[in-house]
């Protein structure tokens, strides 16, 4: 990857498999999981703040239209039917 590409400019470059829509970090279709290696993103920016705040997103979240990568990385993509995005209380719900 380039030092200032996002993970969604590397989608159409290495065909990664996550979504994404508006590119603008607000409607977090391409939200992941940053599993190995946050320490090799980007930091965040206010824009992306914001939204993973209302999304009430876990620490390791982030948005692939907003990150760029600066060395290894190991991501899960989490599609918006996930139940990962679903708050603590509703997941719990939909077990019993």
């Amino acid at each position: 990857m380039d030092y200032d590409d996002t993970l969604v400019d590397a989608t159409f470059r290495y065909d990664l498999p996550i979504r994404y829509r508006c590119e603008r970090a607000v409607c977090t279709t391409c939200l992941v999981e940053v599993m190995e290696g946050m320490e090799n993103l980007s930091p965040l920016e206010e824009r992306e703040k914001q939204t993973l705040a209302a999304i009430k997103a876990q620490p390791n979240w982030r948005l692939s239209c907003q990150v760029s990568v600066l060395g290894d990385v190991q991501l899960d993509y989490i599609p918006i039917t996930d139940p990962r995005r679903k708050p603590d209380s509703q997941a719990s719900e939909d077990l019993l």
